[in-house]
């Protein structure tokens, strides 16, 4: 049974890296190929016609974003249970910071990124306003997105820094990965914060102070996919008593 359940954590992990390295990867892609081609920063009128000319690709990257969402859940699950036995508690609080994040992106994406698009198709009852208003709204839409999305990242990069504080703390994941991952929390939490207290500042770090954010959560899905778990060590791991 021991066994079974090592073989069990091992295929776990590895197929944890695979979805987390599908999250970036589709992340990058809605991120650069979708919003990037629609957006266009301080022009609402040509953004409100590239979301109404482009309305299959912006439901698509939303797909995208749900399939994202899903798999982030079994990732999150995953952790809990690999860094469980280094210190329970501080896994369960990892893992509901993990949830609140999810559950603010869902809902924040879901509302703002279809009433922006509702907006600029201006269809229906919202016919009674005019297009450049109609457009106005729909910027106003996706500047509240920016700013859910920057509170869910608060408590992601709390989660970050929690389970890279039990990496460290482990024998079968290397220091340095989660050093990485506390680093790339404190970067989320910085960012974040700047977006809310002084978005000036935000726009001069940006996306720079984000790229250890980046290096710390590839280097996790690319550790998990190639090297996994190592089995006998997390096996001899007891949980820390608080």
């Amino acid at each position: 049974m021991q066994h079974n359940a090592s073989g069990a954590i091992s295929t776990y992990a590895r197929v944890a890296g695979w979805l987390y390295l599908f999250i970036i990867v589709i992340g990058f892609y809605v991120e650069m190929f979708v919003r990037g081609r629609i957006i266009v920063d301080g022009n609402a009128t040509a953004t409100a016609h590239n979301m109404s000319a482009f309305e299959s690709l912006w439901r698509l990257g939303f797909g995208g974003e749900i399939t994202m969402w899903i798999f982030s859940i079994f990732i999150m699950g995953v952790f809990y249970v690999l860094l469980r036995p280094v210190n329970g508690t501080l896994a369960l609080i990892a893992l509901l910071f993990n949830l609140m994040d999810t559950a603010i992106e869902t809902l924040n994406a879901t509302i703002c990124n279809f009433a922006a698009l509702f907006l600029s198709n201006g269809a229906g009852a919202l016919k009674i306003f005019d297009q450049r208003q109609l457009a106005a709204l729909a910027a106003l839409a996706l500047r509240l997105h920016e700013y859910g999305f920057a509170a869910g990242l608060v408590f992601f990069g709390f989660v970050l820094m929690l389970n890279g504080y039990l990496m460290m703390r482990s024998t079968f994941f290397p220091r340095w990965l989660g050093l990485l991952a506390v680093v790339g929390g404190i970067a989320y939490i910085i960012n974040s914060y700047c977006v809310f207290l002084a978005p000036m500042v935000e726009d001069a770090i940006f996306p720079f102070i984000l790229l250890p954010a980046l290096v710390a959560e590839l280097s996790i899905s690319l550790w998990l996919i190639v090297k996994g778990v190592d089995v006998p060590r997390w096996n001899a791991t007891r949980p820390v008593v608080v």
